[in-house]
């Protein structure tokens, strides 16, 4: 009949799970937050999506040029980053090619780059992890005359030194 020790079990059992509950909170904070999430497939796509916005009205090709799109590859201070010629962490090449049903794609233009081209290179021996991210898309379109015209666009975003560890 004397259950005073049943109280002091029940402590024991109490601060048991607020152990268990607390050391979970701990873990989910140190995984949420304990390494940068790299978002470079979601900038690289944006990027070409900025340069279709630009060189395409309605589904129209509207004649502008990569030079006239007016990107900004300025990015924040980070580290040893910097916005100078060569080192930035972006770059984009666009070329216009023709499009007949026939004959497929004929008579490009000569790729427009902007931007940091050792990039591209990065991109060919390999994409992602602590090599630059990179897309190439290619976008179909017509000219108000009718004329059809294949948009090829290549982008590539480096930020390895933020976005990966």
């Amino acid at each position: 009949m004397n259950k005073v020790g049943t109280e002091k079990i029940l402590a024991i059992y109490w601060f048991a799970v607020l152990f268990i509950v607390a050391a979970a909170v701990v873990y989910m904070a140190v995984a949420f937050y304990g390494k940068p999430y790299d978002v470079r497939d979601i900038e690289v796509n944006l990027l070409i999506n900025q340069v279709v916005d630009c060189m395409v009205d309605a589904g129209y090709y509207n004649g502008k040029n990569l030079n006239l799109c007016n990107l900004n590859f300025d990015v924040e201070k980070f580290e040893e980053w910097s916005s100078e010629k060569g080192k930035e962490e972006y770059y984009v090449e666009v070329s216009v090619c023709g499009f007949e049903l026939e004959k497929g794609v004929v008579g490009c233009d000569d790729p427009v780059p902007i931007g940091n081209s050792i990039l591209k290179q990065d991109c060919e021996i390999q994409n992602g992890g602590n090599f630059s991210v990179c897309l190439e898309k290619s976008v179909y379109t017509i000219e108000k005359g009718g004329a059809q015209k294949i948009i090829k666009i290549f982008a590539g975003v480096r930020k390895t030194e933020k976005n990966v560890q």
